[in-house]
């Protein structure tokens, strides 16, 4: 069974040799390997030029999510599996793709990253794997996402107006349109780019906020984003309980504090849960308190210029 390899790329220098390397590991003779560029200035394209056979499309200025539309334009193989640059795939990962797709009801498949060897507690704690196969999972990230290409087609592939969480967005369609989602924990690959400081990863949550601060519908509400307007609304109800203290007394403003505490602390027990792991509880709550401040920082700094 043909896989068409996607792996859409920006500067991405440090990682696309162990990315490519990896994967030719992985492939058969049948396989292709297709790379878009978004516009690198970097050595990338040097790269990827040493490896014949690599197939190179350049799009600069498009997003992340039409720059793998373009790359599935051109795929050959009835299976299109996204991965991204600064992603190497774990040994069988190919075997484990044919496996799971040998099942006609099998749609699309995938799993959570694996983290390097020797990582940061937060990547420790923020990238942990759901360890056990799921026939009809919610999600699994577009830089590890098999999936038929006529299913790919049938859903109208990634939506070319998101700047980025345009896996939550497909996966969400795949769900509603009765696709099935498979998470195969064989089918997995390290990510070498996740964040390992706390700077570091308010940077990249501050950039994936960016893709909920818009319109807000029912069919959009997905459970981060109820729980970050529920942390918004427990939290200015816990400042403007302090300012009336002298009216209020002091029973409220702690009732909003554990009000707005309980949202990060709920959700790192029920990630914790859901990867039967509850050894990294506290640094989950540590960076889900940084999660939901992050994502209603760019909430509320949108509201605002609409307003104005």
């Amino acid at each position: 069974m043909k896989i068409s390899f996607i792996i859409p790329v920006l500067n991405g220098e440090r990682y696309i040799k162990q990315c490519l390397d990896h994967i030719a590991e992985e492939m058969d003779s049948e396989d292709e390997i297709i790379v878009v560029d978004n516009g690198s200035t970097d050595s990338t394209l040097d790269i990827v030029r040493e490896y014949e056979g690599v197939r190179i499309l350049i799009y600069p200025e498009i997003t992340i999510a039409a720059l793998r539309n373009r790359g599935a334009e051109q795929a050959g193989g009835p299976l299109l599996a996204f991965i991204d640059s600064d992603c190497i795939l774990c040994k069988g990962w190919r075997n484990a793709v044919e496996e799971a797709f040998s099942e006609e009801e099998v749609h699309s498949a995938g799993s959570s990253y694996m983290v390097r060897e020797n990582p940061t507690w937060i990547e420790a704690a923020w990238c942990q794997q759901v360890k056990r196969k799921v026939s009809k999972f919610y999600f699994v990230p577009s830089g590890n996402f098999v999936i038929r290409r006529n299913v790919f087609h049938d859903i109208g592939g990634f939506n070319e107006n998101l700047q980025t969480d345009e896996d939550t967005e497909i996966c969400r369609r795949l769900n509603d349109q009765d696709y099935s989602i498979f998470n195969d924990p064989e089918i997995c690959v390290v990510h070498l780019g996740n964040a390992q400081t706390i700077r570091e990863f308010i940077g990249k949550e501050r950039w994936h906020a960016s893709a909920v601060a818009g319109p807000v519908s029912f069919k959009t509400l997905d459970k981060p984003l109820l729980m970050t307007y529920l942390f918004i609304l427990f939290f200015v109800f816990t400042i403007i309980s302090f300012f009336m203290i002298a009216v209020w007394g002091w029973i409220f403003p702690i009732i909003g504090i554990v009000l707005f505490l309980s949202i990060p602390i709920i959700t790192a027990l029920y990630k914790s849960y859901s990867v039967r792991r509850f050894s990294y509880v506290p640094g989950l709550i540590i960076l889900f308190l940084v999660f939901y401040f992050v994502r209603s920082e760019v909430i509320i700094k949108s509201i605002f210029k609409k307003s104005n």
